[in-house]
């Protein structure tokens, strides 16, 4: 089988992810509740062959990896370290269990996501906390995974954590266990710690080098599309970052207030009318002709199977 980075690299006409689990989930009738989110699907069992669908589907659309059902699985909600550890093994299990069942070549991403609330660079744990939780998160997941995606990352410090984990799980276990790093931002372009994403890039990169772990792949998720295209416009006219191999999922969600936080919304956030599976297609292509260093695209909160299959579709070498 070729290796992970080799398919980042050569893959035609990119690497394909899958899309927004969570709300893919809640579209097949697994209950929205505010605190859980997504993890209902892992915690309660009469929700896991949904979740196993929702990932059948993404694979069956064509995306190359998909990504395990962990985003929600964090203290914040009222998980224990060791249910987090538990539940996170568990989803990475499933989700193993549908590549070996729907296709051989295929990858599994472990997410790590913001361990307090998506979006806010504000209430991200002191940096030991951070690593230590998501070094349980790697250690349960890494027997199923191909690679630790530290996604929706606010902040570089937010992303630090996560390298340190992996370096921290790495030296331990004696394992290369390598990671991409996804920021969101916001609708200028900047990180949500308002530093340009150019910057953010160079920082986590050689911040990871340091400690000796392999980063495939920078990206941007999670947020409005618009976004992605300034900052993807700003690395390509960066020197120091133009080694880096890009990545980009947006979601489709509309815009969302700063200081949101998932336990204090009433209901989900409402979908944009004018991200169909066209108009998003048309978006992909515009970035395939302007920006060479994008390599990897996909879908959160939002983009569904038919997205995918559809870019798989229009988008073709």
């Amino acid at each position: 089988m070729t290796s992970l980075e080799e398919c980042i690299q050569h893959n035609v006409p990119f690497f394909w992810l899958d899309g927004g689990t969570g709300e893919e989930l809640f579209r097949r009738n697994v209950p929205d509740d505010r605190k859980l989110w997504s993890a209902t699907a892992v915690v309660h069992a009469e929700y896991h062959e949904t979740l196993r669908a929702v990932h059948r589907s993404f694979l069956e659309a064509g995306a190359d990896a998909i990504t395990t059902n962990t985003y929600g699985l964090v203290p914040s909600v009222g998980f224990s370290v060791d249910e987090i550890s538990q539940y996170c093994e568990l989803a990475a299990r499933l989700a193993r269990q549908v590549v070996q069942e729907t296709r051989a070549e295929a990858w599994v991403f472990g997410s790590l996501g913001p361990l307090v609330e998506s979006y806010r660079p504000d209430l991200i744990r002191t940096h030991e906390e951070g690593v230590s939780l998501y070094q349980s998160m790697i250690t349960a997941m890494a027997s199923h995974i191909d690679a630790v995606l530290a996604e929706t990352m606010s902040s570089v410090e937010e992303a630090m954590q996560a390298v340190d984990a992996l370096a921290l799980y790495n030296t331990e276990q004696k394992k290369e266990l390598p990671m991409l790093v996804s920021f969101t931002l916001q609708a200028n372009g900047n990180v949500r710690s308002h530093e340009p994403a150019e910057c953010a890039i160079g920082r986590i990169l050689q911040y990871a080098r340091e400690k000796h772990v392999r980063v495939l792949a920078v990206l941007f998720n999670c947020c409005a599309p618009e976004a992605i295209s300034i900052a993807l416009q700003r690395v390509h006219k960066t020197s120091s970052a133009r080694s880096c191999v890009l990545g980009a999922y947006p979601n489709r969600l509309t815009e969302i207030s700063p200081d949101w936080t998932m336990a204090e919304s009433s209901g989900p956030q409402p979908f944009r009318a004018d991200l169909d599976v066209h108009h998003y297609a048309q978006l992909v292509q515009s970035w395939r002709d302007q920006y060479p260093l994008l390599r990897i695209v996909g879908g959160c909160c939002g983009i569904t199977p038919e997205h995918i299959a559809y870019l798989k579709q229009v988008i073709v070498e």
